[in-house]
């Protein structure tokens, strides 16, 4: 079954505002008295729920850092390429360079998500334990 205009935009709604169903519904164009019960029946509807879950799934992927996205943010802070704001006694925001300690910080942020500061030898220290009658000699 596909689904209708009005469904849709409940879609829609329904994702933006973070799941409040009789908001949505009233924003996709039903009736503001039968918009909490029109929810309830949309959200048990499969074909709804599916399509809610697919744009989700689709919103997660459009917003996912990767790996890439991090280490080229940590490689132009610690280039200096990226400024911080400061906000002067006027009031008046400026861009400022970036100080040393966030270049340092982001320098070894950097150096993990790279694995530059991972141990190559790692030593495994496991007790002894031992069993039985344990008696020292007494030669008192």
């Amino acid at each position: 079954m596909s689904l209708n205009e009005r469904q849709e935009r409940f879609i829609d709604e329904w994702v933006r505002n973070g799941g409040n169903g009789a908001q949505a519904a009233r924003e996709a164009g039903y009736s503001e008295r039968t918009a909490r019960s029109i929810a309830q029946r949309l959200l048990t509807n499969v074909d709804v729920k599916e399509a809610i879950q697919a744009r989700q799934t689709e919103l997660r992927e459009q917003r996912r850092m990767t790996t890439d996205n991090v280490i080229e943010f940590f490689e132009k802070v610690v280039q200096g390429e990226i400024g911080e704001q400061e906000v002067t006694p006027s009031g008046k925001v400026i861009e400022v360079p970036t100080k040393v300690n966030n270049r340092i910080k982001a320098a070894e942020n950097l150096g993990k998500v790279l694995g530059i500061f991972q141990a190559e030898n790692v030593v495994e220290v496991k007790p002894i334990v031992v069993m039985g009658d344990y008696t020292e000699d007494e030669d008192e």
